[in-house]
């Protein structure tokens, strides 16, 4: 048996017996041999942490190539950094470089990875093992969609994995169609950070842009809608509350009879449907600039795939590239209304509804459930529900805020001060004891 062979075998043993004081003076001898870590030593490395107690300081963050993410992934950043941490960012675009970075900061040890729409999640060696469970290294995974999304890297997930949602019931369908998943936490997206001083910002009834939508069109065309399909859509339709995955459970029970359907065929229904919900969420998107625009309101929008529809042919609707988040932000803060609609989430939030509290703008988008317990209509912001989307909530919204400038100029200054219990440094730190100091 060589050195190492035995070597590792002896710590690890001394682990096993929690010979916590022997186990660290292995390693310090370890280290002064210059010989090569293997993935059996950064394991027993994080094993000693883990049983040690000691606090996570050491942070592994997923970059992802999507600005959206990468924006999230840096308010994470901001957060561990305020905690004094050290933090390694991975970036898979230099694969090479990043794995190089990560061995070498593996040998004083990794206590937390964090992961964005699952990148990185499932990073394997050669053999197919995967990288953070041969490491003993815990995941945390945050979701921005819904799970059905991401079926394929959730059905097995890697050992300790706590999957950090953006809608409550997200929670509920994670800790139900994905068994391997450790845990799943309900964290609510949060506003940028820092804040700017509300006496810096323009003054509301001086901002130029009267309303303002950030936020893309999607729309998938490639396959025709099916009886499941036109059932989801005019149930959801009809109840604007329910969520994607109990309007498929109850589609089965209408035409089947079936009060208890089994979860396999239920998950496999739901994941066939998913661009249903994508779908939905186009129709009522566009449904509410068609609303906006036909009023005669002039709306600036900025996101992709608008061009596939007839709105574009109205002056009213004025398209634009794209933005990073920083340019959104200024935007904003040019803005009179931030018009926010969801994804279909029905107990969860959008972090341009923050975005634009926090800019002094006002707030107006379709309620959830998680509203209800953190906003007040009409007073911190403004709600529509899609229900009344037909009979013309939002323009008639639009209409009363105009034309009360003072009112709206209250209200705009009170989401500001909602806005700052709402960042995303207020978010994590809400989930202190779960995600930062749980023990792994």
């Amino acid at each position: 048996m060589d050195f190492i062979t035995q070597f590792e075998n002896t710590l690890s043993h001394t682990l096993e017996q929690n010979l916590l004081t022997e186990a660290a003076q292995l390693l310090d001898m370890f280290r002064t041999t210059n010989l090569p870590y293997t993935t059996s030593v950064f394991a027993c490395i994080n094993r000693l942490r883990q049983k040690q107690n000691t606090p996570p300081k050491r942070i592994v963050l997923y970059q992802t190539g999507n600005f959206i993410l990468d924006y999230i992934s840096g308010q994470f950043a901001n957060f561990f950094t305020e905690k004094e941490c050290e933090i390694l960012f991975f970036d898979p675009s230099d694969f090479s470089g990043s794995s190089e970075k990560l061995f070498d900061f593996a040998r004083e040890g990794i206590d937390r990875v964090y992961c964005f729409n699952n990148v990185g999640l499932h990073q394997c060696f050669s053999d197919g093992s995967n990288l953070w469970e041969c490491l003993c290294v815990p995941c945390y995974d945050f979701l921005v969609d819904h799970p059905m999304y991401y079926a394929h890297s959730l059905n097995q997930t890697p050992k300790n994995t706590t999957v950090l949602c953006a809608d409550a019931t997200h929670v509920a369908y994670v800790k139900r169609f994905y068994p391997s998943v450790k845990d799943a936490l309900f964290l609510p997206t949060g506003g940028h950070t820092p804040i700017t001083p509300y006496e810096n910002l323009p003054a509301w009834n001086m901002r130029p842009i009267d309303i303002l939508f950030i936020g893309s069109y999607k729309c998938n065309h490639t396959k025709a809608a099916d009886e499941i399909d036109c059932f989801i859509h005019s149930h959801l339709q009809k109840h604007t509350d329910c969520t994607f995955e109990n309007a498929v459970e109850i589609y089965y029970q209408t035409y089947f009879d079936i009060a208890d359907i089994s979860d396999s065929t239920l998950k496999e229904t739901i994941e066939t449907h998913r661009f249903s919900e994508t779908n939905l969420t186009a129709f009522y998107r566009s449904a509410i600039m068609q609303d906006i625009i036909t009023a005669g309101f002039t709306i600036h929008v900025y996101g992709e795939g608008w061009e596939q529809t007839d709105l574009c042919n109205n002056p009213l609707f004025v398209l634009h590239k794209p933005v990073s988040f920083e340019e959104g932000i200024q935007l904003m803060s040019q803005s009179k209304i931030v018009l926010n609609h969801m994804a279909w989430f029905k107990h969860g939030s959008s972090e341009r509804i923050f975005n634009a509290m926090s800019q002094g703008a006002i707030c107006l988008t379709d309620s959830s459930n998680y509203f209800h317990d953190i906003l007040a209509d009409k007073e911190n912001c403004v709600l529509y529900t899609l229900s009344d989307i037909n009979q013309h909530a939002v323009s008639k919204a639009i209409k009363q805020i105009l034309a009360q400038p003072e009112t709206a100029a209250g209200i705009a200054q009170k989401g500001y001060l909602c806005a700052k219990e709402h960042t995303w440094q207020q978010h994590l730190s809400n989930l202190m004891e779960d995600i930062f100091y749980e023990s792994a």
